[in-house]
């Protein structure tokens, strides 16, 4: 089970249960980037383990000097492990675009 908080931290939290025991916490980077809008699981680098794919479509950086803060959005992809739901919840791939895109807004 994968669960999706708002707690009183600057970004949303995911909780991920297996067989009802508490198994890893992630957590967003930024307030307002929208942490866990969509997730999706499979097999992505076919290691035999889920893996499990989360978005933060209103991720936000600086592109230039000349523009402000913008929204690029974010997936952060947490390697499945057998023995854990997620292998590290410190080191996710982070894949990113480089336009305003609000990507990841929708992933399957």
């Amino acid at each position: 089970m994968v669960s999706i908080l708002k707690p009183t931290n600057p970004s949303n939290t995911i909780i991920m249960e297996l067989d009802s025991r508490f198994t890893d916490e992630i957590t967003g980077l930024q307030v307002g980037e929208y942490f866990g809008y969509s997730l999706a699981c499979g097999d992505f680098n076919n290691d035999g383990s889920d893996d499990l794919a989360v978005s933060a479509p209103w991720y936000s950086r600086i592109l230039s000097a000349q523009i402000s803060i913008v929204s690029v959005g974010r997936i952060f992809i947490y390697q499945g492990d057998r023995q854990r739901l997620i292998r590290n919840p410190k080191t996710p791939q982070i894949i990113e675009h480089d336009e305003t895109a609000a990507f990841g807004l929708g992933i399957l």
